[in-house]
């Protein structure tokens, strides 16, 4: 199978932290992008790949369901509460999409990462700078 080239690349995938996240944020997308197909996990992923996919963690992150997805077929991953991004399930899908770790030599092949969050700091400690570069704005 040949992989299509990041230009190429069409598929959105949307991470959410929750179902009621999820779901939130498929009735905003079908509203404003009435002409692409989305898919909801769980939920709606029978009919295949979609323009926008929304998944929660919890259900993407179960290695079978995960591969269903070519990451070379993504041109963005974005996730909602990025502040979660540094945790165990997050990793194991923003590895499997090629977003961790990216080098020189892999810019503009991988999918871009876009994070979105109300809350920049962790209990824990960990450091979102471990998964993103740089803010981009901040309020």
């Amino acid at each position: 199978m040949k992989h299509p080239t990041r230009r190429q690349a069409t598929q959105t995938l949307v991470l959410t932290s929750n179902i009621e996240r999820t779901w939130k944020i498929y009735e905003h997308c079908s509203q404003a992008y009435p002409s692409v197909t989305i898919a909801v996990i769980p939920g709606r992923y029978d009919a295949g790949p979609a323009d926008i996919t929304i998944a929660s963690v919890r259900s993407l992150a179960n290695k079978e369901m995960l591969k269903k997805f070519d990451p070379s077929a993504h041109k963005l991953v974005m996730i909602d509460e990025a502040n979660y991004a540094v945790a165990a399930q997050h990793q194991a899908v923003l590895d499997h999409f090629g977003v961790l770790n990216m080098h020189e030599g892999s810019l503009g092949q991988n999918p871009v990462l876009v994070g979105f969050t109300a809350t920049m700091g962790r209990s824990d400690g960990q450091s979102l700078g471990k998964v993103f570069d740089h803010i981009a704005f901040h309020r």
